[in-house]
């Protein structure tokens, strides 16, 4: 096996608008550092539409020269068959570093101890998401080294790893949200409508992606009042349709994947809220069992 000259850079571009969030990256950074004979494991936790996609990738794009050898990823979300997938993407990780496709085993163990093997002793980044099974994070995990897994999920993984280090996104702060929407429609528009400015960002509730939404609303009809789009978003089943108009940032389906995707266990209580209610509504916060063995950022337990 050998490495191509050009180390695999699969890993997508962070958007140019990245806002915040630099507590967490600090915490990744301190994570990723740590002495471990293995990868190290990262897992951005957090409602869906808070940015944790983003948060991966920006991460990853700013410490490429920390992971030299390759940079693989592979969207887990909205996958029914999740073991097809996976080792889909296994094979794809060993072509893009020169495995002859003859080489490459059949099944899903051996496609996975074929990675472990390459990529023991390397320093490579896997950015995995959309996670919600254990198993997917074995099967893909890189083989001892200073390599990193950073895994995106929305409901708890404490289950993932006794050794990860989980860190829960929070919604954006308004003058943060609000720095965001001015990017993309101007700071203009929302200084000569205060007031309908702050009614849109409470709608959005922190959220990136209901932000980057409305202000794409926004930028698409330049001569559009903020206040327009207030009225318009003001009734919340409205307001998800209106969310829904973008293409590439559906919140409505963004929604309903995350929630199809949860256990029947899952579903009750606060997690059916988070994901089944309007796009602008914080989620409470889920404490780690006693016990869990994480290294949650944040945990109440700790």
């Amino acid at each position: 096996m050998t490495l191509r000259r050009e180390p695999p850079r699969q890993v997508p571009s962070p958007t140019p608008h990245f806002t915040n969030q630099r507590d967490a990256l600090a915490l990744a950074d301190a994570a990723a550092g740590a002495p471990t004979t293995g990868p190290h494991l990262l897992v951005f936790a957090g409602q869906p539409g808070i940015g944790k996609s983003e948060l991966a990738r920006f991460w990853v794009h700013r410490r490429a020269a920390d992971y030299p050898d390759g940079h693989f990823h592979v969207d887990l979300s909205d996958a029914p068959d999740t073991a097809g997938l996976v080792s889909t993407a296994l094979r794809e990780f060993l072509l893009a570093v020169d495995v002859a496709p003859s080489a490459i085993p059949d099944t899903l163990d051996g496609r996975a101890a074929c990675f472990r093997t390459w990529s023991t002793g390397r320093r490579v980044a896997v950015v995995l998401d959309g996670v919600y099974a254990p198993s997917q994070v074995r099967m893909l995990r890189p083989g001892p080294g200073r390599s990193v897994v950073l895994v995106t999920a929305v409901a708890a993984v404490a289950e993932l790893d006794s050794h990860a280090t989980v860190i829960d996104l929070e919604p954006l702060e308004e003058p943060f949200a609000r720095t965001l929407l001015g990017h993309l429609a101007r700071p203009d528009r929302l200084a000569a409508e205060p007031e309908a400015a702050r009614e849109l960002l409470a709608m959005c509730a922190g959220l990136p992606i209901a932000v980057c939404v409305a202000g794409a609303l926004l930028k698409c009809r330049p001569h559009r009042l903020v206040s327009a789009l207030v009225g318009e978003l003001r009734d919340e089943r409205a307001r998800l349709s209106g969310f829904s108009q973008i293409r590439n940032k559906d919140v409505r389906a963004m929604f309903a994947a995350a929630y199809g995707r949860l256990g029947r266990e899952a579903r009750s209580g606060a997690t059916v809220r988070s994901v089944r209610t309007r796009a602008a509504g914080p989620s409470p916060r889920r404490p780690c069992a006693p016990r869990c063995g994480c290294r949650r950022v944040r945990c109440p337990l700790r």
